[in-house]
């Protein structure tokens, strides 16, 4: 058989290597091309994939839609997927670098792989978010999703306390006294 053919042993016609397979020789039957590499037809070996895509198995081109890096990730060498890091994002398919991958805006909470940003991804209440995910300070709470500053993080009124990371301030227990930005109930004085 010539080049890019081969023929099963009983046979004694040639057929041409199929899309997605590689064909280095004749006498053995077509080996399907792994993640990460392609073929055309009639090929005797298989061929790597464009960054910015992850081929799978048996891929018939180096750059298919199918196969294009998803939002969330990038693709640097055609077979691996990589997350973007956490506290950053990529809104983007086919993004081939780490350098791909934006810092997350303030106000907003980014795990490793975010893709496109949603309401989801809004800092949570009893944190802060700019870059990172902070918790609100003692003596502090915040009942609002987004927010970016520490200072967004409300001062606990007189008559209530704010443990770290609270979403709305506690009321005072009996027999203790809350001033503004408690963490915890003072105990009243004996006798009091």
């Amino acid at each position: 058989c010539a080049s890019g053919y081969w023929s099963s042993p009983r046979s004694t016609s040639c057929e041409p290597c199929p899309p997605g397979y590689q064909c280095n020789n004749p006498a053995i039957s077509p080996t399907v091309c792994p993640a990460g590499l392609y073929s055309g037809p009639t090929s005797t070996s298989c061929s790597s994939c464009d960054p910015g895509y992850a081929c799978s198995e048996g891929a018939t081109a180096p750059n298919m839609e199918e196969d294009l890096c998803p939002p969330g990730h990038y693709c640097p060498d055609g077979v691996s997927i990589v997350s973007c890091p956490i506290h950053t994002f990529n809104p983007y398919q086919g993004k081939t670098s780490s350098s791909d991958c934006l810092d997350c805006p303030s106000g907003y909470y980014c795990v490793s792989g975010t893709g496109v940003l949603s309401t989801n991804n809004l800092c949570d209440q009893g944190y802060y978010c700019n870059k990172s995910r902070v918790l609100c300070p003692s003596g502090t709470y915040n009942s609002l999703r987004g927010m970016a500053l520490v200072e967004q993080c409300v001062a606990c009124p007189s008559g209530f306390y704010c443990p770290i990371n609270s979403v709305y301030p506690h009321p005072c227990t009996r027999g203790s006294y809350c001033e503004s930005s408690s963490a915890s109930p003072t105990p009243c004085p004996a006798g009091t």
